[in-house]
C-alpha cells in the first residue's frame, strides 16, 4: 500500500518544474487549522487538512499547505514551497525517542538521495520553541547539467512532527525568497486531548445485513485512514480497514470477521480449531499469551498476542492481536465473530486500542441499550501487554 512520503512529493515536484500558477508579489500570513504553526507565501497555497478522534480523549490533526511559483527571469523553471504537520495517535514519545527519531529521519533521507545520484551538501542541527530539529541540504542531477535543490527542515516535540521544505534549481536555490519562507515559520506547542464522545466522530458499523452485530470504527480520514472496505465470500463477512500513523509512517491493519454457520451449533472445541486454524496459524507457536473471554452467558470466547512475520507492502508489522466470540442460537444463527488488529508492537500496544475500536462488539444494540447519538464506553479488558 502506498502512503504519504517526502521522497514521493520531492519527485513529484521535480517533475513539475516546467509549471506553475503565476505569483503575487505580496506575502501572506497563514496560520494551520491547528494553530500549532503559521507560515507566509508568497501567494495563497493549496491547504488541506483532516482529523481523526482517537478515543473519548484524544483527537490527531494533518495539516498541509503547498504552493508551486514560477522562477522570475528563468522561464520554464519553478520553486516549491511545503509545510506538513502531522501527530502520532500513538503514546507519547520521550524526549530521548524524539532525538532518535530525527536522527533516523536524516540518515533515511541521505541514504535516498546518494542512492540516485544525489549529494548531500550539509547537516545541521535546529531547536524552535521546544521542537528539536533536523535540516539537510541536497542536491539532485536531473538533465544534463541541471540540478535540482532540496532543503528540507523537520522539526518535532512528543507527539508532533513538522516538516518544512523548498525544492528549486541549484541557482535559485539559496535567495531572499527560499530564506524569507523558511525563516517566517513559527511553531507552538499543541495538546491533542479533547475531550469528547465517540459518537458523532465515530459510527456504528453493522457486520451482519441486519445491524444487530457491529463494531466502531472512525470514518476515513486521509492519510490517517482511508475508507473502511466491505467484503463478502460465502457465509463470511469481512470490515478492512489500514491506519497509517504518518508521524512514524507505519501501518495498523484492523479487521472484523463475522462467520455466519447458520442453524448449526458451534461448540468450544469447534471455535477453539478455527480461530488457530483461520486467525492464528503458524503464529501460534510464537504467542505471548493467551486468554479466554466471557462477554455474556451466551458469548464466549478467547484472545491472543502473537509475534507475526512481515507484510509486503505494510511498514512495521510485528504484532497481531486477535480477539474472537461465539454464539449460538442468536436470532436462529450462530456466530463466530473475530476482531484482529496487526501493526508495530508499539501500535498494538499503545492506548489506541484501549478505545472502541476493539471494545466495541455489540451484539443487538437495542437489547443492550446503547443509543447510537450517544458517548458509549464498553468496559472490557485492554490488549495484553499493556
Amino acid at each position: 500500500m502506498k502512503h504519504f512520503a517526502l521522497f514521493v512529493t520531492i519527485a513529484a515536484a521535480v517533475l513539475l518544474l516546467a509549471t506553475g500558477p503565476a505569483r503575487a508579489e505580496l506575502w501572506e500570513h497563514y496560520r494551520s487549522e491547528t494553530g500549532m504553526f503559521e507560515v507566509d507565501f508568497p501567494s495563497a497555497p493549496e491547504i488541506s487538512y483532516s482529523r481523526m478522534r482517537t478515543s473519548i480523549e484524544d483527537v490527531v490533526q494533518y495539516s498541509e499547505m503547498k504552493l508551486t511559483e514560477p522562477i522570475e527571469g528563468a522561464p520554464g523553471q519553478t520553486r516549491h514551497y511545503l509545510i506538513r504537520l502531522d501527530q502520532t495517535w500513538g503514546d507519547n514519545l520521550f524526549l530521548a525517542t524524539t532525538d532518535n527519531y530525527l536522527g533516523e529521519v536524516l540518515k533515511r533521507y541521505k541514504e535516498h538521495f546518494e542512492s540516485i545520484g544525489g549529494e548531500v551538501i550539509d547537516t545541521s542541527s535546529r531547536r524552535w520553541n521546544g521542537f528539536r530539529g533536523q535540516e539537510i541540504r541536497i542536491h539532485l542531477p536531473v538533465d544534463g547539467d541541471t540540478q535540482i535543490g532540496v532543503i528540507a527542515r523537520f522539526y518535532a516535540d512528543q507527539r508532533t512532527k513538522v516538516q518544512q521544505m523548498v525544492i528549486a534549481p541549484v541557482a535559485h536555490l539559496d535567495n531572499y525568497r527560499t530564506s524569507k519562507f523558511l525563516s517566517s515559520l513559527r511553531l507552538d506547542k499543541y495538546d491533542p486531548k479533547q475531550g469528547g464522545a465517540i459518537y458523532p466522530d465515530w459510527k456504528v458499523t453493522p457486520l451482519d445485513r441486519d445491524g444487530r452485530i457491529s463494531v466502531i470504527v472512525p470514518p476515513a480520514a486521509p492519510p490517517y485512514l482511508e475508507e473502511p472496505v466491505f467484503s463478502e465470500k460465502g457465509p463470511l463477512r469481512k470490515l478492512s480497514a489500514v491506519f497509517l500513523d504518518p508521524f512514524y509512517q507505519k501501518h495498523m491493519l484492523f479487521n472484523a470477521y463475522l462467520y455466519d454457520f447458520g442453524q448449526t451449533k458451534i461448540t468450544q472445541s469447534t471455535f477453539d480449531r478455527f480461530i488457530l486454524e483461520n486467525h492464528v496459524g503458524k503464529a501460534a507457536s510464537k504467542r505471548h499469551e493467551v486468554e479466554h473471554l466471557e462477554l455474556r452467558d451466551d458469548i464466549r470466547g478467547v484472545e491472543y498476542y502473537l509475534v507475526v512475520d512481515p507484510i509486503p507492502g505494510y511498514d512495521g508489522i510485528e504484532r497481531k492481536y486477535v480477539k474472537g466470540y461465539y454464539v449460538n442460537n442468536f436470532f436462529d444463527h450462530s456466530y463466530i465473530i473475530v476482531l484482529e488488529t496487526i501493526g508495530s508492537r508499539r501500535a498494538i500496544e499503545n492506548s489506541f486500542l484501549e478505545n472502541a475500536l476493539v471494545r466495541s462488539l455489540s451484539l443487538e444494540l437495542n437489547a443492550l441499550g446503547i443509543d447510537p447519538n450517544e458517548e458509549i464506553e464498553v468496559k472490557v479488558e485492554p490488549p495484553p501487554g499493556k
